[in-house]
C-alpha cells in the first residue's frame, strides 16, 4: 500500500514544544493575603475598594473576568447573596450566577464593599485622574483619582493593584487568576473531595478543581504522612 507523507494528520501526535506548555497563576502567600486584608481599612476609599476586589476573588473564587461582571452583593439571613451576570456567552440574556457566602469575620468588609458597588452603578468602574492634566499612570497612587463612567475590563484591575506586590518583595507578583486558586488549593489540603473542589469555582467537571489546586508537594506530604501514620500503626501494633 502507498503510504502518504502527510505531516499535518500526524500534528496531534506531535510533542509539545518547548515552553509551549502554559504556566499556572502563583498562589497568593500567607503575607500576600495579610497585606490584602488589612487594606480592607485602608483609609483611602480606591485602595480599600480594589482590595475588596481582591478579597472577593479569593473567597468566590473569581476569574478577573468574572469579578467585573458582578453587580450586586446583598447581606441576607444566611449570610451574603453576591450576583454577577453570565460571563463566557455571547447571549447576555442568559441569566447571571448567583453565589451564597456564609456570616463570617473575615467578611465584615462585604456590606462596605457592597455600598459601594451600588453607588457606582452596580458595575466596577475604571480610575481616571481628577486632573485631566495628569499622566494615566497616576491611577498607581490612588491619590487624585476618582471613579469614571467606564466599566473596567479584567485587565484594569490587574494593573491598578499590581504595584501592591511592591510591599511583599519576597513574593511573586500576582496575576488575574492567582486569586481563584487559593481556595481550592486550602480544600484540598484540608482533603475535600474532587466535587466539593470543583463547586468552590463552578467548574463543570470534578478533575478542573485539582487543576486549579496548587497545593501538590504540601498535599504530598500530607497524604504520604497519613501513610507513614498507617504503616507505623501496623508495625508498632502486637
Amino acid at each position: 500500500l502507498p503510504y502518504f507523507q502527510d505531516a499535518f494528520r500526524h500534528k496531534a501526535l506531535a510533542p509539545r514544544a518547548p515552553g509551549s506548555v502554559p504556566t499556572q497563576a502563583p498562589v497568593p502567600s500567607p503575607s500576600q493575603v495579610r497585606l490584602v486584608w488589612s487594606l480592607l481599612s485602608s483609609p483611602n476609599e480606591f485602595e480599600r475598594f480594589l482590595a475588596g476586589c481582591l478579597a472577593l476573588q479569593i473567597v468566590v473564587t473569581l476569574r478577573s473576568a468574572d469579578l467585573i461582571h458582578v453587580v450586586s452583593v446583598q447581606q441576607t439571613p444566611l449570610g451574603f447573596s453576591l450576583h454577577a451576570l453570565a460571563t463566557k456567552t455571547s447571549d447576555a440574556s442568559k441569566p447571571g450566577i448567583r453565589i451564597e457566602l456564609p456570616p463570617h469575620p473575615l467578611l465584615s468588609w462585604l456590606s462596605g464593599w457592597g455600598e459601594t458597588l451600588t453607588a457606582l452603578g452596580g458595575r466596577i468602574r475604571r480610575l481616571e485622574p481628577a486632573d485631566p492634566l495628569a499622566p494615566a499612570s497616576a491611577v498607581a497612587s490612588f491619590r487624585g483619582v476618582q471613579w469614571s463612567s467606564v466599566p473596567a475590563v479584567a485587565r484594569d484591575i490587574v494593573r491598578y493593584t499590581r504595584y501592591l506586590w511592591a510591599r511583599t518583595p519576597g513574593d511573586e507578583v500576582l496575576s488575574g487568576h492567582s486569586f481563584r486558586r487559593l481556595f481550592p488549593t486550602i480544600a484540598e489540603l484540608q482533603h475535600a473531595d474532587s466535587l466539593a473542589i470543583a463547586r468552590l469555582g463552578r467548574w463543570k467537571t470534578p478533575h478542573l478543581g485539582a487543576h486549579y489546586s496548587g497545593a501538590g508537594q504540601a498535599s504530598q506530604l500530607v497524604t504520604r504522612s497519613s501513610a507513614l501514620d498507617a504503616i507505623s500503626a501496623v508495625l508498632t501494633s502486637p
